[in-house]
């Protein structure tokens, strides 16, 4: 995902970075092109469609998790608190039949994103 370019007209598209986090519903995770923020006291990070931005979230810590994520990062960094994502499993409904698929769109959207994470730091090593 090329940011620069899906930030467009906007002032200093270049600011505009690949991000992987959950929503503020904390149900999904979504692949976003943002500014990055500093995320601080040990919230996941979280792209808030209302307010279109990424922001820590008042509903999912990560202090707890393995890993932990520190007090204070980087929201590129989201990436690394793979416990952040697994919250987005716990919260969605359950369902049956026709619509059990949903339930595996939290798992398929982490390994997405960790995949386009790793193609990209791969381009760069070279």
């Amino acid at each position: 995902m090329k940011c620069a370019e899906f930030a467009g007209n906007r002032r200093n598209p270049e600011k505009f970075v690949y991000h992987c986090i959950i929503n503020s519903f904390v149900n999904q995770t979504q692949e976003v092109c943002a500014k990055n923020v500093l995320i601080f006291e040990g919230s996941c990070a979280e792209y808030s469609a209302s307010a279109n931005k990424i922001q820590g979230s008042h509903h999912a810590k990560c202090t707890n998790f393995s890993p932990p994520c520190p007090d204070v990062y980087n929201s590129t960094q989201a990436y690394k608190y793979p416990g952040c994502f697994t919250l987005t499993n716990k919260n969605q409904t359950k369902t049956t039949g026709e619509n059990a698929s949903a339930e595996l769109k939290p798992i398929f959207h982490v390994i997405l994103c960790l995949m386009t994470i790793a193609l990209v730091v791969n381009r760069f090593k070279n």
